[in-house]
C-alpha cells in the first residue's frame, strides 16, 4: 500500500487497502466466532472443529484464499495490479512480495489444520454462535469474492 501510493497508484492502493481489509475482516469473524463458541484461543488444545462449525471452516478457508491471492478472490486482483504495475523489470519487489505472501499462506494452513482439521480436542460448544455475529462473516465471504470488478481503472 505504501509502494503504491508512493508511486502515486492511489486506485492500486485502495484496491490493496479493500482487499486485504475485507479478507482480514473475515477471518476475524470466523475466529471469533470460534473463541466465542469454546472460550479457548490455544491453537494445541483446539481440534476438529470442522465437523462441528462447517460455515466458520468455509468462511476462514475463503478468507485465507483471498489474503493470499487465489483467483478469482479479490487478493489476487489486488497483487495482480501491484505485479503489472510494477512491470517485470523490478524482480526483487516481486520476489519479497510472493516469498511473504507463501509464509502467510503456509502459517494461515497451519492454523487451518490444527483449528479444525486437527485431532479432537476436548473442547466442548459452549453456545450457539449468535446471527448478529454470524452476518458479518457472511457478508464478508460475499464480499470477498465480488472484489473483481473493482479492480478495473
Amino acid at each position: 500500500v505504501f509502494m503504491a501510493v508512493g508511486c502515486q497508484w492511489t486506485s492500486v492502493a485502495y484496491l490493496v487497502l479493500l482487499a486485504h481489509g475485507v479478507a482480514k475482516a473475515l477471518l476475524f469473524t470466523s475466529i471469533g466466532s470460534v473463541i466465542y463458541t469454546t472460550n479457548c484461543q490455544d491453537l494445541t488444545e483446539l481440534g476438529g472443529l470442522g465437523k462441528r462449525m462447517p460455515a466458520t471452516v468455509i468462511g476462514f478457508v475463503v478468507g485465507t484464499a483471498a489474503l493470499v491471492g487465489v483467483l478469482p478472490l479479490g487478493g489476487f486482483w489486488a497483487g495482480y495490479r501491484v505485479i503489472t504495475r510494477l512491470g517485470f523489470d523490478r524482480p526483487g519487489i516481486i520476489a519479497v512480495m510472493l516469498i511473504v505472501n507463501a509464509l502467510t499462506a503456509l502459517n494461515l494452513m497451519r492454523m487451518i489444520r490444527l483449528v479444525f482439521f486437527g485431532s479432537s480436542g476436548d473442547i466442548m460448544l459452549n453456545y450457539q454462535f449468535p446471527m448478529t455475529g454470524r452476518m458479518p462473516s457472511l457478508v464478508s465471504t460475499i464480499m470477498v469474492q465480488h472484489l473483481q470488478g473493482f479492480s478495473d481503472e
